[in-house]
């Protein structure tokens, strides 16, 4: 028997999320206000663990982590998202229109509401032995925000074409995975 159509009955949903952990959706949603209040407070002076970690990557730097850093940081940089996002789009496009409009508002909407929450948070980028220049507030992360709202696409998108639940759960892995790293990669740099 064949499996179900992944785009209308994907295996993950924020539905089935909230059925099975009502608490999960208002904590991830509570933990970014809180850390947004957190940083927007005496310049992140209350975010206690950022001089310990920024110490520690640096104690850890080596060249060859530092270009895979790099290397990784740049799957959120404005070039890459901005190409991926046309062309995941446009695949969207191909089989079901409402998600390639969705994505494509998602896309269009992350510079603004980055730059608004930048300007309401208003926190300075840490000192430290930087490795990549970076220019206004560093919370949130933009890079870290332009992978999420492209690369998150990746699995909404592979529903359209597949129904093989072992692809959709690897694609969906390997797309937070690429999350978590470019996350990595910018505390690292």
């Amino acid at each position: 028997m064949p499996h179900p159509d992944l785009h209308r009955h994907p295996p993950a949903t924020l539905r089935a999320v909230r059925e099975r952990r009502p608490w999960l959706p208002p904590a991830a949603v509570g933990l970014v206000v809180v850390l947004g209040l957190a940083a927007a407070i005496g310049g992140g002076a209350t975010l206690f663990w950022d001089r310990p970690v920024t110490d520690a990557f640096v104690s850890l730097r080596s060249p060859g982590v530092d270009r895979f850093a790099l290397w990784v940081s740049r799957l959120g940089s404005t070039p890459v998202v901005l190409a991926a996002g046309a062309a995941l789009v446009a695949v969207a496009a191909r089989r079901c229109r409402s998600v390639a409009l969705v994505m494509a508002v998602t896309l269009l909407a992350r510079p603004p509401v980055e730059w608004l929450l930048k300007e309401l948070v208003e926190r300075p980028r840490p000192n430290g032995a930087r490795l990549v220049d970076g220019t206004g507030f560093s919370y949130p992360s933009g890079h870290v925000l332009a992978a999420a709202a492209t690369w998150g696409f990746v699995p909404v998108i592979a529903a359209l074409y597949t129904r093989r639940r072992w692809l959709w759960w690897s694609l969906s892995g390997l797309t937070w995975t690429l999350i978590a790293l470019v996350a990595w990669s910018r505390v690292w740099l």
